[in-house]
């Protein structure tokens, strides 16, 4: 049997915001995240399992959100988890609200997800990073 991959609500940046991600990881030490794979999480579930997906893609398509432009101006990292992230000084209460509201979707359709942390909303660059200066 195939492990199950994990699954997860992101928005995806466009090209532009991409290639500005990767020369940022130029300065960076540790497993980079590829191109294609720079995002930023709503909701992280795991593995699922796949007679759930057609309830999870409803969720995301009755989603009703504000259209909004997200300002990537920091640079940061977790040093427990040694991962170089790049997010925003402030989350705007657009992003919040989003977040805020799929989740609580999850949660009343019983889907269990990494809500019960606070929200940090970044896009990791590296896993098993070094800090930066």
């Amino acid at each position: 049997m195939q492990p199950r991959a994990n699954l997860f609500y992101a928005l995806w940046p466009d090209d532009a915001t991409r290639a500005g991600l990767v020369k940022l990881q130029t300065q960076l030490r540790g497993r980079l995240t590829r191109q294609p794979n720079l995002h930023l999480t709503l909701a992280f579930l795991g593995p699922q399992p796949d007679a759930l997906q057609p309830l999870l893609r409803s969720i995301l398509t009755r989603l009703e959100f504000t259209p909004m432009t997200l300002e990537i101006n920091r640079v940061g990292h977790f040093p427990k988890n040694r991962i170089a992230w790049a997010g925003m000084h402030e989350t705007p209460s657009a992003l919040a609200q989003l977040q805020r509201t799929l989740t609580q979707e999850l949660a009343r359709k019983g889907i269990r997800s990494d809500n019960d942390r606070a929200y940090r909303p970044h896009i990791t660059l590296a896993r098993d990073a070094e800090p930066r200066d």
